[in-house]
């Protein structure tokens, strides 16, 4: 068994799930800059994030990706692909030097067919991601580009696994999750900072008031 601290989603399962999670995960080192997964690759097994950054993108283009997400210690990936048998439908890469606990995907199944309860545990881990992936689209679908800044940031605020009020985040970053210019991402943070609601740093953006950035979007994001 691997011996860590069960973080995240892994984290509020029960014991027995846990233990049979850890029994099958192995540990592994990402160097930044080395992807863990490509868009369209098949899906080898689920990933846990124990230490560093991960980058989470989709491609704009043929050999374009456009950076949708950055994730830290505590998040689970991979599993979807796993039981749709499909290809992978994201790029992950790591940010920065990377500890993570993968469990193949055939491991995965065998844990499933110990217990009945085992496939819904899985399943939560699924829903917690799509509903991430869904809260991303529509921010999209937002005409403003001031509230889809300020909701981007609340995303990756609220979807952190250790909650802390300083996002790891450049601007040209903030602009890509919200899909919009660098120019209209640095005006709406510096609006929002004049708001007292952000703080800017070099690479990070501290959420000083995130009661009010929610009202401020009008958020039913949990």
């Amino acid at each position: 068994m691997v011996k860590t601290t069960p973080m995240g989603w892994l984290a509020a399962m029960p014991a027995g799930f846990r233990n049979e999670v850890l029994c099958r995960a192995e540990m592994r080192r990402a160097e930044a800059g080395q992807p863990l997964y490509l868009l369209g690759e098949d899906a080898r097994g689920l990933y846990g994030l124990t230490e560093g950054i991960v980058e989470v993108s989709i491609a704009d283009a043929p050999g374009v990706s456009g950076l949708i997400y950055l994730a830290r210690r505590g998040w689970w990936f991979g599993a979807l692909e796993i039981f749709t048998t499909r290809p992978r439908r994201f790029h992950i890469q790591a940010r920065t030097d990377c500890d993570l606990l993968y469990v193949p995907a055939a491991q995965v199944r065998k844990i499933c067919s110990m217990a009945p309860d085992y496939w819904e545990y899985f399943a939560r881990l699924m829903c917690g991601n799509y509903e991430a992936m869904a809260d991303a689209v529509a921010m999209m679908r937002d005409p403003s580009p001031d509230r889809r800044v300020a909701t981007a940031l609340f995303i990756l605020y609220l979807r952190q696994t250790e909650p802390s009020p300083r996002i790891e985040a450049t601007q040209p970053d903030i602009a890509s999750i919200a899909n919009v210019s660098l120019r209209s991402a640095a005006s709406a943070l510096a609006r929002m900072e004049k708001d007292r609601l952000v703080k800017r740093g070099y690479g990070t953006v501290d959420i000083l008031d995130p009661d009010r950035l929610s009202q401020s979007i009008g958020s039913d994001i949990q």
